[in-house]
């Protein structure tokens, strides 16, 4: 079984849990608990880090993201921006339900060793050898 079926499959079976316990409650949402599952999307262009880059596409569940995404910002009730460093451009979406997750799984072409995929270059870019220093004052 391919990484991608076993990762659609336990999503799956999250998913299916989740709809077994899940009662309405109003307008409230969780965002840290074990039945939210948040899928990381980032933005795919020369300027994405390396470290967005390898976060790009994974899904995470909301008890883990406190620890995973410490300077993490709510937006709403389906979006988050994990702040991964400063100027992140990342963000991550709310997966209510198997067929979002399938949506969102849009199939990337294959790039060599050493270089990415980009949307707005239309084909694919060498990765920075390091990420460029950022001075905060």
């Amino acid at each position: 079984m391919s990484q991608q079926a076993t990762q659609l499959s336990q999503i799956v079976e999250a998913v299916r849990a989740f709809e077994k316990q899940w009662k309405p409650q109003g307008n409230r949402s969780t965002f840290f608990g074990s039945m939210d599952i948040w899928y990381y999307l980032a933005i795919n262009d020369n300027d994405t880090c390396t470290a967005c880059l390898m976060l790009n596409q994974g899904v995470y569940m909301g008890i883990d993201l406190r620890k995973l995404f410490p300077f993490l910002e709510v937006i709403n009730d389906d979006q988050i921006l994990p702040r991964v460093h400063p100027n992140c451009r990342c963000t991550m979406l709310r997966i209510t339900d198997p067929r979002d997750y399938i949506t969102l799984m849009e199939p990337t072409p294959t790039c060599p060793e050493g270089q990415h995929w980009s949307d707005a270059q239309g084909g694919c870019v060498a990765i920075p050898k390091s990420i460029p220093e950022v001075k905060i004052q």
